[in-house]
């Protein structure tokens, strides 16, 4: 596998493993909801689980997960972010989640 495809797997690894994680979190509000392209239940369902992975991306326990991944200049997630000026949860609110 590429290592930009395996980066990128392992970065939608990594949120997916701590959104199950939290299933019914219940945190403060997503700095910007409007990220989320969901309706209905898919939106309703989504909403909590990406609250609490990004409260949960705060816990330096859950950051050490950052550092099971490379990128394909070999940097661990957690050197990339650094690199950056992001936090694991200023990228994770960059990302979009949309239908389709």
């Amino acid at each position: 596998m590429e290592p930009r495809r395996r980066f990128r797997l392992a970065t939608i690894l990594t949120l997916c493993t701590l959104a199950r994680a939290v299933a019914v979190a219940q945190v403060s509000d997503l700095s910007d909801a409007r990220r989320v392209v969901l309706s209905g239940q898919a939106r309703t369902k989504t909403l909590p689980i990406l609250r609490g992975a990004r409260a949960r991306l705060a816990a330096p326990e859950c950051q050490q997960v950052l550092s099971d991944f490379v990128d394909e200049r070999g940097r661990t997630l957690t050197t990339a972010l650094g690199e950056s000026g992001r936090t694991a949860q200023e990228h994770l609110d960059l990302l979009y989640l949309a239908e389709g």
